[in-house]
C-alpha cells in the first residue's frame, strides 16, 4: 500500500478518525492492528517474519534485562549476541541468499529497516540506556508502526516507546504541522520524483543507454540524484507527517543534503537515522576516533562498506559503499594535513570574510566536487552491474555539444510521453519549476535547522506572513500534485513505487 495511493488515503483517514474517537486505553491496540493490516497488504507472508523478529526480541530482551551485569556478565552478553545473530541471520537469509534465487519474492518488506531497529533496541537495553519493555502490545507497535515499518526513518526505543505510553490528545498545531509534512512529502514524490522516473527508466531500459553520451548522460546522472532524493526524502516526510497527525514525533531523515560542502556534512544530512545508527552501533564500538588516525580511517571505511552491504546484495552496492568510504577517508586526511579546510575553522571567520571572493569561490568549488562525486556514485544504485557502471562512465566522457545535449533531452521527453509534444513540454516545464521549488525549500530548511540530531519543527518552510498567500500556496501545491498524478496514470500508465522499498 503506497503512501500516494487512494487505498492509503482511505486507510489513513479512517485510522486517524477511529484513533482519536477511541478511549486512550484502546488506542495502542487499534494502532497495532492497523499497522499489521497495512504491513499485510504487501503480502501475508511478511507478517510471519516480522512477528518472529518481534517475539524473539521481546522475550530475549526481557531475559537480558533480568540478568545481572555483575554476577552473570557472560550470560548477559550471550543473550545480546544470540539476539543480534538471530536477526542478522534472518536478514542475510532473505536478502543475500534467496535474493538471487527463485524465492526472492518472499523477502519481507522493510526487513533491513526493522532489523536495525530491533538491534538498536536490544543494545540499548544491554547498555542500560532504556528499560526492557514489559508490554508486548506497546513493543509490537513500536516495531510495526505503519508510517516507518517499511522504509524508516529507523526509530529508537528511547524516542518512540515513551510516546506510545503517553496520553495522546488531538493537538491542532501538531496535527497541522503533520499535514504540512504530508503535503511536502507528496509534492517531492509525485511532482518531482515521479516526473523524472519515466525519463530515467527509459534511459536505463537499454544497456547502451540508446547510444547517448557526454552531456546527455551527465544530465541523466543529475536527474537520477534528484529523483532518489525527492523519492526517499518525500517518503520520510510523509512518514513523519502521518505519525505526527497521530501524536508521534519522528526525527528528520533528510535535511537538504545536496547543499552540503563536505562528505562528513553530507552524511549528517542524508538518511540521518541510518547514519546515526551506524555511528552508535558500529563506528563507536569499533573504536571510533579514539585509537589514532589510522584506526579512525579504517573504521570509517568499514562503516561505509557495511552501509553498502545493508543497501543491497550485489557488488554494485558494495562498490558504492567503498567509494564513499574512500571519499570520507581522503577528506579526513586532507583536513588533518590542511587544518584550514576544516569546517570548524571556517565557521570562525567574520561575516566580511565569508563574503570575500576567495571564501565564496572555495565554498562553491568544494560543493561542486562533493556533490559531483555523490551524484556519480549514485549510478551504482541504478545500474544493474559494475560492468554497466564502468561502461556508462566511459560514455560520459565522450563529450558532445550542449546544443546536441539539449536536443537529446527534448527528444527523450517526447519518447517518454508517447510522442505527444504538448504533454512532453508540459512535463518538462513542470519538472524545471518543481526543481526550482525544491531548491528553495531546501535552502530555507537548511538555514532553519542548525542541528539535525534533534527534532525540530520543519514546517517553517511554509511560514508566510499573509494568510491568503499561505493558503494560496497550499492550493497550488495540491492542484499541482493532483494534475501530475492524473497525467502520470493516464499517460504513462502508472506512478512509480518508492525506490527504497527494495531495501
Amino acid at each position: 500500500m503506497s503512501f500516494t495511493s487512494f487505498q492509503f488515503i482511505g486507510f489513513y483517514i479512517g485510522t486517524v478518525l477511529i484513533h482519536y474517537l477511541l478511549p486512550q486505553r484502546f488506542r495502542n491496540i487499534f494502532l497495532l492492528v492497523a499497522s499489521l493490516y497495512f504491513y499485510k497488504t504487501g503480502g501475508a507472508r511478511n507478517l510471519i517474519f516480522l512477528s518472529f523478529s518481534i517475539l524473539t526480541t521481546f522475550f530475549i530482551t526481557r531475559k537480558l534485562a533480568g540478568t545481572s551485569s555483575e554476577n552473570e556478565p557472560r550470560t548477559k552478553k550471550l543473550y545480546l549476541a544470540s539476539l543480534i545473530i538471530i536477526n542478522l541471520l534472518v536478514l542475510f537469509f532473505f536478502k543475500y541468499d534467496f535474493s538471487f534465487g527463485p524465492f526472492s519474492w518472499i523477502m519481507p518488506l522493510g526487513i533491513s529497516f526493522y532489523t536495525f531497529q530491533l538491534i538498536s533496541y536490544a543494545v540499548d537495553v544491554y547498555r542500560g540506556k532504556i528499560k526492557a519493555e514489559k508490554n508486548l502490545i506497546d513493543f509490537a507497535l513500536f516495531m510495526s508502526f505503519f508510517p516507518y515499518v517499511i522504509s524508516g526513518p529507523i526509530s529508537r526505543g528511547a524516542d518512540i516507546l515513551p510516546q506510545i505510553k503517553a496520553k495522546r490528545t488531538l493537538d491542532v498545531e501538531q496535527w497541522t504541522a503533520g499535514g504540512k509534512l504530508l503535503l511536502l512529502g507528496c509534492f517531492k514524490k509525485v511532482v518531482v520524483a515521479d516526473t523524472i522516473a519515466p525519463f530515467v527508466d527509459y534511459m536505463y531500459a537499454d544497456y547502451d543507454l540508446h547510444g547517448y553520451q557526454g552531456g546527455t548522460l551527465i544530465i541523466l546522472v543529475v536527474l537520477y540524484a534528484i529523483q532518489l532524493y525527492a523519492d526517499f526524502s518525500g517518503y520520510s516526510d510523509m512518514a513523519s507527517g502521518a505519525a505526527q497527525m497521530l501524536g508521534f514525533k519522528l526525527r528528520a531523515n533528510f535535511v537538504a543534503p545536496y547543499l552540503t560542502k563536505s562528505f562528513s556534512q553530507f552524511w549528517n544530512h542524508w538518511h540521518i537515522t541510518l547514519g546515526h545508527w551506524l555511528k552508535d552501533y558500529v563506528y563507536i564500538p569499533l573504536g571510533g576516533n579514539r585509537k589514532g588516525v589510522k584506526r579512525k580511517c579504517i573504521n570509517l571505511f568499514l562503516v561505509f562498506v557495511i552501509s553498502g552491504i545493508w543497501h543491497g546484495s550485489t557488488w554494485s552496492f558494495v562498490l558504492w559503499g567503498m567509494m564513499h568510504g574512500c571519499f570520507r577517508v581522503v577528506e579526513e586526511l586532507i583536513q588533518r594535513c590542511f587544518p584550514g579546510t576544516h569546517k570548524a575553522v571556517e565557521s570562525q571567520g567574520t561575516e566580511n570574510s565569508k563574503r570575500s571572493f576567495w571564501f565564496v569561490t572555495k565554498s562553491i568549488a568544494k560543493w561542486l566536487v562533493v556533490q559531483s562525486l555523490v551524484a556519480y556514485a549514485w549510478i551504482l544504485f541504478r545500474a544493474d552491474s559494475v560492468r554497466r557502471f564502468l561502461a556508462m562512465t566511459r560514455q560520459m566522457f565522450n563529450f558532445e555539444s550542449w546544443r546536441t545535449t539539449l536536443n537529446n533531452i527534448s527528444d527523450i521527453f517526447l519518447l517518454t510521453y508517447n510522442e505527444s509534444a504538448s504533454i512532453a513540454t508540459l512535463f518538462k516545464w513542470s519538472l524545471i519549476a518543481s526543481i526550482i521549488c525544491l531548491i528553495y525549500i531546501d535552502i530555507k530548511e537548511f538555514r532553519s535547522i542548525p542541528d539535525v540530531r534533534i527534532y525540530r519543527d520543519r514546517t517553517t518552510i511554509f511560514s508566510l506572513s499573509k494568510k491568503w498567500l499561505r493558503y494560496g500556496c497550499y492550493f497550488i501545491i495540491i492542484l499541482w500534485i493532483v494534475l501530475i498524478y492524473w497525467f502520470q496514470n493516464s499517460i504513462v500508465g502508472q506512478t512509480s513505487s518508492f525506490i527504497y522499498f527494495q531495501f
